[in-house]
């Protein structure tokens, strides 16, 4: 499932406009290819008016029903009280959340997020391994891109910030061992994109 998974055509979306605190229900008017990336342009028409515009898919968010969003609520609430990351694992399941319905519903409310996203990684994303660089912690993480396929390959992915300590003010590595560790890495990914299920980092490098 992507991170837009929710604009498909007749659906409502809210709209946040660039620049602005507001945001407003919208429509869906056209049909748009997926996977929908951050730049993708989609056409809306107004709930409550004439009218239509063009925005990017980064300026959208899913419409949360009422009852996703009490559930949401009471998850919140269950932390708060104590319970254990067991019953919050299973109350996840019981509602049938995906990782980007999880990823929404933290954007709308970032009560606990801490403690939520630590539970819903652990429910749909890899576990990191580390590497040390420098007295400090980089996550790193193996996935197979072009699976079944003539290029298919085992990578290792790691984040922007430990590619930017490799190098020094030249964009040089800054040491031999700087260059060995930067061998070992495909991709470094931004913090999203690395913290995301093995199977969209496969689909983001698959495009690289």
């Amino acid at each position: 499932m992507n991170k837009y998974y929710f604009v498909n055509i007749g659906a409502e979306v809210i709209w946040h406009p660039a620049n602005s605190d507001d945001q407003k229900v919208m429509q869906v008017c056209t049909s748009v290819p997926h996977p929908v990336e951050n730049d993708t342009p989609v056409s809306l028409i107004f709930t409550d008016k004439r009218g239509n515009i063009q925005v990017k898919a980064s300026q959208l968010a899913p419409k949360l029903t009422d009852f996703n969003q009490g559930y949401w609520c009471a998850i919140q609430d269950a932390i708060s009280s104590g319970v254990s990351d067991t019953t919050i694992q299973e109350m996840l399941h019981s509602a049938g959340f995906t990782y980007w319905e999880c990823y929404w519903h933290v954007q709308n409310s970032d009560f606990q997020s801490e403690k939520l996203w630590e539970i819903i990684r652990g429910m749909f994303c890899q576990n990191p391994d580390y590497i040390d660089w420098n007295g400090a912690d980089y996550p790193i993480k193996t996935v197979v891109i072009f699976e079944n396929t003539p290029d298919e390959e085992e990578v290792t992915v790691s984040v922007e910030r430990l590619g930017r300590q490799l190098l020094d003010d030249m964009g040089n590595w800054s040491t031999r061992e700087a260059e060995f560790v930067d061998g070992r890495i495909y991709f470094y990914l931004d913090e999203e994109t690395f913290n995301m299920p093995d199977i969209d980092i496969v689909e983001y490098l698959e495009k690289q």
